[in-house]
């Protein structure tokens, strides 16, 4: 098949000189262009000037072209069918704003290239395409009217708006401002910030006029310098006009996440034009700053202050204890057991122990990150006088009295935890509060004879099948280290440490729920743990000097998971407690000899205290590895000198003397 379109485009570029080979002649040149083939070389913006006539022949309003419109966009404001246009064999697809574009920037010296001449600048005009530069101040405000006369409320254009997002809040879609012809991506809300600018001397450009000012004013478009404060203001009325609850605005909060609580979508406040990211609580909170006069920002006017105050925004600073009173009423209002409340908790921690959700504390418009806790436990300090600050005033406790918050001497967390949801600011005994945890932990199944050193109240809970969940229900602080609080009562109690010793009733209570302090025999603890290790599978007599408890049962396929559901510490060195008995056993080291009825035990156990016997070699190898942890005997030690001496003489293989 012949390309008869490849040919036509050869002889064009023949004829242009774009191509080598015999170009037509002027006979056929002309011959051709009675037969509708030009060709001769088209200016591009004769081109585009055709384009345009043949689009107005088939109805097509070019008026309407917008910079991001193709053939196809343009003509669809029309009523005109992409179909109708590829009948006529035009590309639908050509980006004819962007062409328009380039010429009038040509035109006005922006661009390099060849311009268009005056006549056909006028031939444009006269098909309604104006390439002369507009005034700016004056084409926003034409395209200001334009929208105003299709009903959308220019009063609602916000920064980040543009033609599309601003009609959009007035229900005006995209389809309609492309049928009167308007680009709907353009950034009008920029538009009007750099106007704005220009006003305030911000930056270069046209300023408008006094008449362009008066007329922008009229339309409701303010170009005065805007205070930051109002701005709040007006931000604040507007979500107050779709229904958003402006008195629940917390430190955290987003404008979508304060819109949030009132059942108000993103989608609603992208329509009406407002940034849902913007940091609404921490603009509330620098401005309550400024007026409390701890911010370098512009303080806030007493006019500003009261306009806030009616709309149910407060500057003033709160009293921090009263603060605490009115969440406690609204956590106790919802279901929060304020008895659970512990130093850690935030209010969303404290909320949980009681099944209320994250998002019922946002409902209500509660800070969940704050830490009532600390607050607390502020407040408790204060009321000691421990720290200098303001006590609760006794109006405040009465206040907090009638709501069964007692602020006076009670007795201990048992009580504070079961019997009522007060709240006790006096200072607490570590040891009692030690006993009435252990006391909580017992009424929930704990065994706490498994405690170790290395436990926090969650680990020795899990042992007894305990979860997190459950403690944090009685309100226990699963994080604490009650291993280490046990072993600082043990140390105080032996008269060692800084803590304060426990009475003789405290230890008795102790010692009934199997918490012993007296300083156990540290041998009898080693043959009691071999016991254990044996009773649950453990080979001990795997046991050597670097073995940890964990190490040793691993050797017998014993987790750690099943260590430590037997109140086992895994991480105790049991090998090196060995060695140390063992050489306790014959006179050396620090600790306690082992009686000759200990070392039967051990005996009968596996394991012997008596010194092995080793080759050349291992003592070698022994004492290359770590001379100070190995004991060796006279023996021993003369053949570790002779083999030295031998190496420095002319080497030898430690092998040869095993």
């Amino acid at each position: 098949m012949k390309k008869i379109g490849k040919q036509n485009n050869g002889m064009v570029q023949a004829y242009r000189g774009n191509y080598r080979g015999k170009g037509s002649t002027e006979e056929q040149v002309e011959m051709l262009a009675n037969m509708g083939i030009d060709l001769k070389k088209k200016d591009y913006i004769q081109k585009f000037l055709d384009t345009l006539s043949i689009l107005q022949s088939i109805g097509v309003d070019i008026s309407k072209i917008t910079q991001e419109d193709t053939i196809e966009t343009l003509a669809k404001k029309s009523g005109i069918s992409r179909k109708n246009l590829e009948e006529i064999g035009i590309d639908t697809t050509k980006k004819i704003g962007r062409q328009r574009h380039r010429i009038a920037q040509i035109y006005r010296g922006n661009y390099r290239g060849k311009g268009p001449t005056e006549e056909q600048v006028e031939m444009l005009a006269n098909m309604g395409i104006d390439l002369k530069k507009r005034d700016s101040i004056q084409e926003f405000l034409d395209t200001l009217r334009i929208l105003q006369s299709i009903g959308v409320d220019i009063s609602k254009l916000t920064e980040r708006d543009t033609i599309e997002t601003l009609a959009k809040k007035s229900g005006i879609s995209r389809k309609k401002l492309e049928e009167i012809g308007l680009d709907s991506t353009k950034k009008i809300g920029k538009q009007r910030d750099t106007i704005v600018q220009t006003c305030k001397g911000n930056v270069r450009g046209k300023r408008p006029t006094e008449e362009q000012v008066k007329m922008l004013e009229s339309m409701g478009i303010d170009l005065k310098k805007r205070d930051y404060i109002h701005e709040f203001l007006d931000t604040l009325r507007i979500l107050q006009s779709i229904g958003v609850d402006i008195s629940k605005i917390t430190k955290g909060d987003t404008i979508e996440t304060l819109a949030k609580r009132s059942g108000i979508s993103r989608k609603k406040l992208e329509e009406i034009g407002i940034d849902t990211t913007k940091k609404i609580g921490i603009q509330k909170s620098n401005i309550a700053q400024a007026y409390r006069g701890k911010k370098t920002v512009k303080r806030p006017t007493e006019e500003q202050v009261e306009m806030l105050a009616s709309i149910g925004i407060n500057l003033k600073k709160r009293d921090s204890i009263q603060e605490f009173l009115d969440t406690l009423r609204i956590l106790q209002s919802i279901g929060v057991d304020i008895s659970k409340l512990t130093e850690r908790d935030t209010i969303e921690t404290l909320a949980k122990k009681s099944g209320i959700s994250r998002k019922k504390l946002e409902e209500i418009g509660i800070d969940t990150t704050k830490k009532i806790g600390m607050q607390k436990n502020s407040i408790a300090s204060a009321y000691r006088g421990n720290v200098n600050r303001k006590r609760p005033t006794e109006e405040q406790v009465e206040k907090l009295e009638s709501m069964g918050i007692n602020l006076k001497k009670r007795g201990g967390t048992q009580e504070f935890l079961h019997k009522s949801m007060d709240i006790n600011l006096k200072k607490r005994d570590s040891i009692q509060e030690f006993l009435d945890t252990l006391s909580i932990l017992q009424s929930i199944k704990v065994d706490i004879s498994k405690l170790t050193q290395r436990d926090t109240i969650e680990t020795l809970a899990k042992k007894s099948g305990i979860s997190r969940k459950k403690l944090e229900e009685m309100g226990l602080d699963s994080t604490r280290k009650i291993g280490i609080q046990k072993c600082n009562i043990a140390l105080a109690s032996r008269g060692k440490g800084t803590a304060k010793r426990p009475t003789e009733e405290q230890v008795e209570k102790l010692e009934s729920m199997g918490i012993n302090l007296k300083k156990r025999d540290s041998i009898q603890e080693f043959l009691d743990t071999l016991r254990i290790l044996q009773s649950i599978g453990v080979d001990i007599s795997k046991l050597t000097q670097k073995d940890t408890i964990e190490t040793l049962a691993k050797k017998s396929g014993i987790s750690r998971k099943k260590l430590e559901e037997i109140g086992l510490d895994s991480m105790k060195k049991i090998g090196m407690q060995k060695n140390n008995i063992a050489l306790a056993s014959r006179g050396k080291g620090t600790v306690k000899r082992p009686t000759e009825e200990q070392v039967e035990e051990l005996l009968k156990l596996g394991i012997s205290l008596e010194k092995k016997s080793r080759t050349s070699k291992e003592i070698a190898e022994a004492s290359i590895s770590s001379l100070t942890d190995i004991e060796m005997s006279d023996r021993e030690d003369a053949v570790l000198k002779e083999l030295v001496e031998k190496t420095k003489e002319g080497g030898m293989n430690l092998d040869e003397q095993s």
